[in-house]
């Protein structure tokens, strides 16, 4: 019957904005589990993705997960950063786990855009590369404060040789030469604010945005050289009473790109989830199943089918949501473990399968 419901909702049209069906079909053996689920069927489903090749350590039940990336020119290879243990690569589409490196938490990584097993690692206050899969790896950046971390990383998806570095002080770095050299593009005024995620945009590699915990997204269109806060497009629209559209959309959670059009983005707040579809310049409400500024529905993690833009998932501690519409109707189901929700992937070839990342702490709390 589930499955039925399932099928008609995707198929049929839908009349009614927010309503949702409950999904619990979750087929995950372990929901004791935080490490990675799978799921083969949009989310409906998952099964846990855990074992671990080669090594004492059996499986990633206990592993708190930052961020999933694919390989670009492999699918099937498939990189997590962990909280505590580093970084960990599938060569099968994560049915078998290995460890390439062990120590430290990775605060994010990025992955070479034309060679495999190139990987860009932010560990505390400095940047380490490997080029071979692991195997050995050599400091690119060092923060010489201690107390500034690097948050981000992001790699031109059209030059390889650059790259930007987001701070815990809100500053960006560039460099145009594979990290021989480095140089301070962007200064918040606020400097105690964090650069939560860097995106640039795969069709034109100028556009670049860079998201603060509440300080506002920073958008740039000349790879860097100037910048613009697109705070005031969102958080300071009013209604004729001079109340704010969006409150407390100042808070950052997540941003997602559209990839299917030129230039535009889904953006989770406190508030809730915005869009845009004129990079930036003009922004809409998608209607949730919980209410704006809800305490209790944080967005942990958003994520957008990259061939098809009706598909939006996004999850908070405990409950996955998905829309097949573009946020006219949501579906809801628990996540499939009593751990808590910190990341999501869509696969960019075969999009009907996702990965769950989990995390053993609420977030927000």
């Amino acid at each position: 019957m589930k499955k039925t419901l399932f099928i008609l909702l995707l198929l049929s049209p839908i009349i009614l904005s927010g309503c949702s069906l409950s999904l619990t079909g979750s087929s995950a053996s372990n929901k004791n589990s935080a490490g990675v689920f799978k799921s083969y069927d949009f989310g409906e489903r998952w099964q846990a993705s855990n074992h671990v090749k080669d090594t004492a350590k059996s499986n990633l039940n206990n592993l708190n997960i930052k961020k999933i990336a694919f390989d670009n020119n492999d699918h099937t290879k498939v990189y997590l950063a962990a909280e505590n243990e580093g970084i960990w690569y599938s060569e099968d589409a994560g049915n078998n786990w290995q460890n390439i490196l062990a120590r430290g938490t990775a605060y994010d990584l990025a992955l070479d855009p034309k060679n495999s097993g190139i990987v860009f690692a932010s560990f505390g206050n400095q940047v380490n590369k490997t080029i071979d899969l692991g195997k050995n790896w050599q400091q690119l950046y060092l923060e010489t404060r201690t107390n500034v971390l690097i948050t981000s990383i992001a790699i031109d998806p059209n030059d390889n040789l650059i790259l930007y570095l987001g701070s815990s002080n809100s500053e960006i770095y560039k460099t145009s030469d594979g990290g021989k050299s480095w140089q301070l593009i962007q200064k918040n005024e606020n400097n105690k604010d964090i650069i939560k995620k860097i995106i640039i945009n795969p069709q034109n590699s100028k556009i670049i945005y860079a998201a603060t915990a509440a300080s506002g997204i920073y958008k740039t269109t000349d790879a860097g050289k100037t910048w613009q806060n697109l705070k005031d497009n969102y958080y300071n629209l009013r209604d004729k009473n001079n109340q704010r559209l969006f409150p407390k959309s100042e808070v950052f959670y997540d941003l997602a790109p559209d990839l299917t059009q030129p230039d535009a983005l889904l953006y989770a707040s406190q508030y809730g989830l915005l869009k845009s579809a004129d990079g930036g310049k003009t922004w809409q409400e998608i209607k949730l199943l919980t209410p704006p500024n809800s305490t209790n529905a944080r967005i942990n993690t958003l994520t957008i089918n990259p061939k098809d833009n009706q598909q939006i998932y996004y999850a908070t501690n405990s409950v996955l949501y998905r829309s097949f519409d573009g946020g006219k109707t949501w579906l809801s189901n628990s996540i499939p473990s009593i751990r808590f929700a910190s990341f999501l992937a869509v696969d960019p070839i075969t999009p009907n399968v996702l990965y769950f990342g989990l995390i053993d702490k609420p977030r927000g709390k």
